[in-house]
């Protein structure tokens, strides 16, 4: 009997996320992923967040693959570990960065089958989500980058039982900039005080606020992409190597586990 629930749950699953619509979102993707499951009521150990950055600098549809592929590699691995995940496309603002996607791959029964199923319905639903991740979006002039990463690390803490493990994933090349007006207007122009040759003690000093990432202690914080923008060919070495100085100095004065880069896996 648990063999033939465990057939018959693959078999609905594997059908259901086949049949996927041109339709992009959510909304798309609960008609194409199987009925809706009960999401699991158990605290997960660990917490994956992932925040894609969908400012015009990042804007070339090859390095936004490349996004796409690596937060969907950071959404896989959740599952394997029955994490809770979310995904967000940050610009404008870190506060208000667009969630794409938000679940729980902890089990949600004793049942394995049903676990499967729950599992790869989620996944089904990450894959849409991350297809039309650049699709629809708002204003995006300022490019928040430190007041994403504060904001997942926050959602992260929320989510974990005492003591679990937060890990953010940033996908972005690393400048924060200002918007011409509104909430944005003050954030400081990373790169371009960067090329001025400000140091990055020297600009942390000064906006220690915007550049803290809140209660990171222990959270696991990758940047990947820095220093990389639309053109990845006319990316700058001595640039990014700056950009990536001074992020890790940032994380590590949040007192989080930092992993800095250009390279994005």
């Amino acid at each position: 009997m648990a063999r033939l629930l465990f057939l018959m749950a693959i078999g609905l699953v594997t059908a259901a996320c086949a049949v996927v619509s041109p339709q992009s979102g959510l909304v798309g993707a609960h008609a194409s992923c199987g009925a809706t499951e009960a999401a699991s009521a158990a605290e997960p150990e660990r917490a994956e967040a992932v925040a894609i950055d969908g400012s015009l600098s990042t804007g070339a549809a090859g390095l936004r693959s490349e996004y796409q592929r690596a937060a969907l590699a950071a959404v896989e691995k959740a599952a394997a570990d029955d994490a809770a995940v979310r995904v967000v496309v940050f610009g404008a603002s870190g506060v208000g960065a667009r969630v794409i996607f938000s679940g729980s791959f902890a089990p949600v029964s004793t049942v394995d089958a049903f676990n499967l199923a729950a599992r790869n319905r989620l996944l089904c639903l990450a894959r849409r989500a991350l297809a039309s991740a650049f699709v629809g979006q708002a204003r995006r002039a300022g490019t928040d980058v430190a007041g994403t990463i504060a904001e997942q690390v926050s959602w992260g803490r929320s989510v974990v039982r005492p003591h679990g493990r937060v890990s953010v994933l940033t996908l972005s090349d690393g400048c924060e900039a200002p918007s011409p007006s509104g909430t944005n207007a003050h954030l400081t122009d990373l790169c371009g005080e960067l090329r001025k040759g400000r140091k990055p003690a020297w600009l942390l000093a000064h906006h220690r606020t915007e550049f803290s990432f809140g209660d990171s202690r222990d959270v696991h914080v990758r940047m990947e992409g820095v220093g990389v923008g639309k053109s990845s060919a006319a990316a700058s070495t001595l640039q990014a190597e700056k950009e990536i100085r001074f992020w890790k100095l940032a994380c590590r004065r949040s007192r989080a586990v930092c992993q800095i880069g250009s390279a994005v896996s």
